[in-house]
């Protein structure tokens, strides 16, 4: 996720701005109100990934339940030991203005999981790692409830909302995860998780403004950079033409195009601005030689913004609970999607439909049905994105709530 090409660039290019700092030092740091508790916020997902990589933990028979929770204690306990409180924020539904970056994600992660299979039949067991299915949607609960941790389910991409309560919160001191979108955010300091040493709490923070200086930019024009410079909204594949010509070269490398895009926002004096209609149409001219992208690029810009309302209009008592619900982790992130959207995601899992000849997917796709059926109503259409060896994601499936005690005639036809 992030900005293509970023994470290299900012390695190789500007390593001062990647800086070594130790978490519970920069906790200590941190002014506070009287009586508060710094706060670390944590992107759940990536620090999952983190655990099990980090510890080597099995997961080619689905992981290793009761040693993942044991070491999700140990950090967090860890943490409070510093005084440190956590909140952790877990995705939500991908974006419509994400849909395609995640459809593309979903069939690149299906071409590794049939290598990975290809590499476990012959017993080759190195360099392998695929996060077991539905890691994420259990453990949220068990840092809400095992753990006491502040935990919410986001209501688009959790990037967003973390970067948004993390500036709310004078008390947070700081975001843990692993994505160049933080890079472009105007929020608190980034902590890599990549680098995270989970004994000693040592990791690299990002200094956004080190960083800004060297590309020789303001801060606030660095939305306008990433989606210039392609990222989950705006493709870079789309830019290419733009960054052969602005590079002098049929294949620019990111040392060349980040540089160059800043000198050419310079040039034109463009501010950044996505309500700025005519700015983006005439962003879109130079770019695209067609003004018809200028909504793209109001989009992307508009998703570093951290005055976006994230949070749904609640409509009546009832969406009003649901939405709290949902919030909060007290319902599995699937009945928000299903009533506020009448959408079911469902990424690839660790399967090889080559011989099973049933994608989990579809398999289970019964069982959904009758759930539909009670968080709608019977016959409503619910529209599937399931990732699966078959499926090429250019649209949803539409299937139908069907009413609960008929489940033997979808095995049987």
């Amino acid at each position: 996720m992030g900005v293509k090409g970023l994470q290299t660039f900012v390695n190789l290019h500007c390593p001062a701005s990647l800086q070594e700092i130790v978490i519970s030092d920069l906790a200590a740091q941190h002014p506070c109100t009287h009586g508060q508790q710094p706060i670390l916020v944590i992107d759940g997902m990536a620090f999952i990934n983190k655990l099990h990589t980090y510890y080597n933990i099995d997961w080619i028979y689905g992981g290793q339940w009761r040693q993942l929770v044991e070491h999700i204690k140990s950090f967090i306990k860890k943490l409070s030991q510093y005084n440190i409180k956590t909140v952790l924020f877990f995705d939500g539904p991908p974006v419509q203005e994400k849909r395609k970056e995640w459809c593309e994600r979903r069939l690149k992660k299906i071409v590794d999981i049939k290598n990975m299979f290809s590499k476990l039949s012959s017993f080759d067991f190195s360099k392998n790692f695929f996060s077991p299915a539905a890691m994420g949607t259990f453990l949220r609960y068990i840092f809400k409830f095992e753990c006491n941790c502040e935990v919410y389910s986001s209501f688009i991409e959790a990037d967003q909302e973390i970067a948004q309560f993390a500036a709310s919160r004078k008390e947070c001191f700081a975001i843990l995860s692993q994505d160049s979108d933080f890079y472009i955010y105007n929020t608190k300091p980034y902590l890599s998780i990549q680098d995270l040493d989970l004994e000693t709490l040592r990791t690299k923070m990002f200094v956004q403004k080190i960083f800004a200086n060297k590309l020789q930019i303001h801060r606030n024009l660095l939305p306008l950079m990433s989606c210039l410079s392609g990222n989950d909204i705006v493709p870079k594949e789309w830019l290419r033409a733009f960054h052969q010509e602005i590079c002098h070269s049929r294949s620019p490398r990111g040392e060349s195009i980040f540089p160059n895009i800043c000198r050419v926002i310079k040039q034109y004096r463009w501010t950044g601005d996505f309500s700025n209609e005519n700015e983006m149409q005439h962003i879109s001219n130079v770019v695209f030689r067609n003004g018809q992208h200028g909504g793209l690029l109001a989009d992307g810009i508009r998703s570093y913004s951290l005055q976006v309302q994230a949070k749904p209009t609640s409509t009546s008592p009832f969406h009003q609970v649901v939405v709290g619900r949902h919030r909060d982790c007290t319902n599995l992130p699937t009945i928000y999607t299903v009533l506020e959207w009448q959408q079911f995601d469902s990424s690839e899992v660790m399967e090889s439909v080559e011989e099973s000849g049933f994608p989990i997917g579809v398999f289970y796709r019964p069982v959904r049905q009758k759930i539909y059926s009670l968080i709608l109503y019977p016959n409503q259409p619910v529209y599937e994105w399931c990732a699966f060896d078959g499926n090429p994601l250019q649209q949803p499936e539409v299937v139908y709530s069907s009413e609960p005690g008929r489940y033997g005639e979808f095995f049987h036809t």
